[in-house]
C-alpha cells in the first residue's frame, strides 16, 4: 500500500481499490473477542496493510468483574456502556499514530449489541471499511445510505454467491446502497465461526470453491471487487486468490499468532504452536453456528459453573436465542441437562483473550504452519513480531499437503 500523507490520497486510494483498479493490501481477518486490537491495527497500518478490528464486544474487560448483583438489563446496559467507550479509546488510538492510514471494523450480526455498535462505529469518523458477518444484515444498506454514513464503505462477509444476490435483489428494490465488496470466507479452512448452514458440510470442496464461488459473483455483482478469506498463510495461497479473480486476501490465524496481536504469547506457544494440539469443528458455541477452534477443553459444566455464567450472564448473542442459556437450567444443585456441550462464549472467549486458555479458534492451516522455522528459536517454540510473520508469509511458498487453499 503507498504511504498516504492525505484526506485526499486516501479516498483516492480507496476509490481506486473499490473500482477495481487496485488490488486490495493485505487484510487481516477481523478475530474476537478483542484479538485483533488497537496495538495489532497499528501495527498492520505502520506495515502499510489494512488493520481490521474485532468489534464484537470490545469492551469485554467489564466481563472480569462479577455482575451477579444487577438486573439482566442492567448487565447488558454494563457491556453496552463499555463497548461504547472501548470503540472511541481504541479508534483514537490507531488515529492518534495513523492519521491517513486504512482501517476496518469487523462486527457480528448476531449480536445482542451489533446495532448499537454499527452506530458507535458510524459516529466514530474513524473506520473505512466495515465488515459484517454472522447473519443476514438487511438494514445496513439503508442505514448506510444515509449521508452521516457515507465516509465508510461496507462489506458483507459471505461463504456462497446466494446471500450476495440477496443483497443486490434488495437494492435493486430500492432498499438502499449496494455493498461495495464481498469478503468471501471459506468455511472449510477458516477459523471460529463458519458460514454454514444446519446440516451442510463445511468441509464440502464442491459447494464452497472458490472459482465458482468468484465465477457467480461476477454475473451477480459485475465489476464489484471481492476479498478471499480462509486457508490463505503463504505468498503462493494470495497469488492463487488473485489468479482466481480476487482483488484481495486476508489472513487470520497466521497473523493471530504475533506479539502484537490480543492473544497472550504463552497461548500461543502453549496451546496453537503445540503439535499434539489437534483441530475440531463442532456447534457447541452457543450461536448455533459451526465453529473451528482448538481441541481445548471449555470450562467444566457444573451446576455452579453454569449458575455464574447465567448470574452473570450480558445475553452478548441476545439470551433469547442462546444455546447456552436456553439448556443451563440447574435446580437443588442438580443440572438438568448435565451432557449439554454448549459454552458460555462470553465467558470462555474473554478468558481466552485474558490470557487462560478455553476457546482457542482457529483456521485448519495451524496444522500446517506451526512448522514453519518462523515459530523456532534456540530450539524453543517463538511467538514472531507480526512485521516478521508478514515477512515470512509473503516470502514463502506453502509446503507439499498444506491445509489450506489449494494453488491450482
Amino acid at each position: 500500500m503507498p504511504s498516504l500523507n492525505s484526506s485526499a490520497e486516501k479516498q483516492e486510494y480507496l476509490d481506486a481499490l473499490f473500482t477495481g483498479e487496485e488490488r486490495f493490501p493485505l487484510l487481516n481477518g477481523g478475530m474476537g473477542i478483542d484479538f485483533t486490537d488497537e496495538t495489532f491495527v497499528a501495527e498492520m497500518a505502520r506495515q502499510r496493510r489494512i488493520g481490521v478490528f474485532a468489534f464484537s464486544a470490545p469492551g469485554y474487560r467489564v466481563l472480569e468483574n462479577d455482575l451477579s448483583h444487577m438486573t439482566p438489563q442492567q448487565r447488558v446496559q454494563t457491556l453496552r456502556a463499555s463497548n461504547q467507550c472501548a470503540i472511541a479509546q481504541k479508534t483514537q488510538h490507531v488515529r492518534d499514530q495513523h492519521e491517513h492510514a486504512i482501517v476496518g471494523a469487523n462486527v457480528m450480526k448476531i449480536l445482542e449489541d451489533y446495532p448499537a455498535t454499527i452506530e458507535d462505529i458510524i459516529a466514530s469518523k474513524r473506520i473505512d471499511i466495515l465488515f459484517v458477518g454472522a447473519g443476514l444484515p438487511r438494514d445496513l444498506l439503508k442505514r448506510m445510505a444515509q449521508d452521516d454514513a457515507k465516509h465508510m464503505r461496507y462489506v458483507p462477509i459471505i461463504s456462497s454467491a446466494g446471500i450476495a444476490e440477496l443483497f443486490e435483489k434488495l437494492a435493486d428494490r430500492g432498499k438502499g446502497k449496494r455493498p461495495d465488496a464481498y469478503y468471501v470466507e471459506l468455511p472449510q479452512f477458516a477459523g471460529g465461526h463458519l458460514g454454514v448452514l444446519k446440516g451442510q458440510d463445511p468441509n464440502d470442496t464442491d459447494t464452497f470453491d472458490p472459482v465458482r464461488i468468484r465465477e457467480e459473483l461476477q454475473g451477480i455483482a459485475p465489476g464489484r471487487p471481492v476479498i478471499l478469506a480462509g486457508g490463505i498463510a503463504y505468498r503462493d495461497q494470495v497469488q492463487a486468490a488473485f489468479d482466481e479473480g480476487y482483488q484481495g486476501a486476508a489472513m487470520g490465524t497466521r497473523l493471530l499468532l504475533t506479539q502484537e496481536s490480543g492473544l497472550s504469547d504463552g497461548i500461543s506457544r502453549d496451546m496453537y504452536l503445540d503439535p499434539s494440539r489437534d483441530v475440531c469443528v463442532d456447534a457447541h458455541s452457543p450461536t448455533g453456528y459451526m465453529a473451528r477452534r482448538l481441541d481445548v477443553a471449555c470450562t467444566e459444566r457444573t451446576a455452579e459453573s453454569v449458575r455464574q455464567a447465567i448470574r452473570n450472564c450480558v445475553s452478548c448473542v441476545k439470551a433469547r436465542d442462546c444455546e447456552f442459556c436456553k439448556n443451563a437450567s440447574a435446580t437443588n444443585g442438580e443440572l438438568q441437562q448435565p451432557e449439554d456441550p454448549h459454552y458460555c462464549i462470553a465467558r470462555d472467549l474473554t478468558s481466552t483473550r485474558l490470557g487462560i486458555a478455553k476457546i482457542c479458534f482457529t483456521g485448519s492451516q495451524i496444522v500446517t504452519i506451526r512448522h514453519d522455522p518462523l515459530y523456532e528459536s534456540d530450539g524453543e517454540r517463538y511467538v514472531p513480531t507480526l512485521a516478521e510473520a508478514l515477512e515470512y508469509a509473503l516470502n514463502h511458498d506453502a509446503p507439499q499437503g498444506a491445509q489450506g487453499l489449494q494453488v491450482r
